[in-house]
Order: structure tokens, then C-alpha cells, then sequence
């Protein structure tokens, strides 16, 4: 077999066994030939126990040979397909958190995946606030450093804190609100609104537009109070918006 054929081969595997017995230069126990661990990058061979210790007890993202003499320090990266072949699944998951969490903090722009438990983990445009997870394909917002997917930043945000501006209510918990029709977009501002009780004729707190909870549409058109052309038509012939509305425009256009 020819010397290209054989680094070939020694490319398609995740780790390489010593070919003659060795010292491991860790704990110099004596090692028969194929049961060591030899680094790819600079040649030196350990025994799988010492190389596989020194990779899960180290907090360094990077990690380099720890072959070391009085005169020397190798300076070669350990792959991460030999760590990812060395250490336990476990073991290597928690690694690869550790390396986004301080590549977030590192590089300008960098965004980890805020689904639990994703990996997923990117740099992104300034422009761009949307972007879709490489690995479990959920759609974050950079803005919100959150996933609220249906849902505009602002009105996520404001129904996020509408109980307790201290307390962070859950996406799952926000779009549950919209779902069920406990809250609703000013069609104005892009405010979220929430009722608990009365009137379907609601009022916008930033904005002050006029909205029919009901049809989720402004109450009035262009010509204010009595125009029905802003898509509510609640009390025109005697009949509601909606069957389950409590009035939003009849008791007006019945003064």
C-alpha cells in the first residue's frame, strides 16, 4: 500500500490506534501496540484512558496535545472528531454548549438556538431578525432573543409583561393568550391589548384607537364615531358584529 493510500485511510477514521507498544507520557504506563490513542495532528500517542481524562476535565474550548516536557509544549489542536469519538455522548454535548455559550459572548452578532436543548448556533446580519434554525428549524428573533413565531415583537413583548413587567411569561404561554382571544393587535400601533371583562368596545392605551374586540378591527372609519366603513358594522339593522358580542357600537348608535 502506497504512503497517499495509507494517510488516506487514516482520514476516514475519527481515531487512530498506535501501530507499536509506547510510553504514555501521562501516566507512563506501558501500552501494547493498537490499544493507544495517537493524535492526529502532531503524532504523539497516549493510553485512551489519559487522553479520554484530559479531554472531559478540561474547561477550554480549544483543546491542544498535553504531550509537555522541561524543553517542549506541543501546541497541537486536538480534533473534534477524536473528542467527539474519545468522550461520552454526555460529555461532549455539555462541550460543545460551553463552545456557542463563549463564541456568543466572543463573536459580534452570534446567536444561540433558544429552543431547549438545540444546538443550533449562527452569526447573523444586522439587517436580518428572523432567522430559522439550522438544526431544529424554529424561527428566532434576535431582537427578543426568543422564538415567538406568529406573533410581532411588540405585541410578544407586551403580553410577555402585561401581569408582572418582573416576571417572564413562556412563548407557549403568549401564544396561548392570542389563541384563545385573551389578547389582540391594535391595528394601528401593533400594541397588545388584553380584556379581562366588560365592553367589546376597547380602547387602545398608546395610540387611542377605538377597536371591536370582537372583529379584531377598528370600530370607526375615517369619519370617527357613527362611521361604520372601518369594517364594524355592530348595530346597522339592528343586528351585532358578532353573535357573541356584548354590545361594542349598539348602545351608540342607539343614543
Amino acid at each position: 500500500m502506497s504512503l497517499f493510500q495509507e494517510l488516506r485511510d487514516l482520514d476516514d477514521v475519527d481515531v487512530v490506534r498506535t501501530t507499536i507498544d509506547i510510553e504514555c507520557p501521562i501516566c507512563f504506563g506501558e501500552i501494547e501496540a493498537g490499544k493507544g490513542i495517537q493524535l492526529k495532528e502532531c503524532l504523539h500517542s497516549f493510553c485512551k484512558e489519559c487522553i479520554t481524562g484530559f479531554i472531559e476535565s478540561s474547561e477550554d474550548v480549544e483543546l491542544r496535545c498535553p504531550f509537555i516536557t522541561t524543553l517542549y509544549r506541543c501546541e497541537a489542536v486536538i480534533q473534534q472528531r477524536e473528542m467527539k469519538a474519545l468522550v461520552r455522548k454526555e460529555v461532549y454535548d455539555k462541550m460543545e454548549t460551553r463552545a456557542m455559550d463563549r463564541a456568543s459572548n466572543i463573536i459580534p452578532n452570534s446567536f444561540h438556538c433558544q429552543t431547549p436543548d438545540c444546538c443550533g448556533w449562527w452569526v447573523y446580519e444586522e439587517k436580518v431578525h428572523l432567522y430559522k434554525c439550522p438544526v431544529c428549524a424554529k424561527v428566532n428573533c434576535t431582537d427578543c432573543k426568543a422564538i415567538h413565531e406568529g406573533l410581532e415583537c411588540q405585541v410578544y413583548q407586551d403580553i410577555k409583561n402585561f401581569d408582572n413587567p418582573n416576571e417572564k411569561l413562556s412563548t407557549e404561554h403568549v401564544l396561548k393568550l392570542v389563541q384563545s382571544n385573551q389578547a389582540l393587535q391594535c391595528p394601528k400601533c401593533g400594541v397588545a391589548i388584553m380584556k379581562v371583562f366588560g365592553c367589546d368596545a376597547v380602547i387602545c392605551t398608546r395610540c387611542k384607537t377605538e377597536i371591536c374586540w370582537v372583529t379584531r378591527g377598528p370600530r370607526w372609519g375615517p369619519a370617527r364615531k357613527g362611521d361604520t366603513s372601518g369594517g364594524c358594522r355592530c348595530g346597522e339593522d339592528g343586528k351585532k358584529c358578532h353573535p357573541n358580542c356584548t354590545n361594542c357600537q349598539g348602545s351608540e348608535n342607539n343614543e
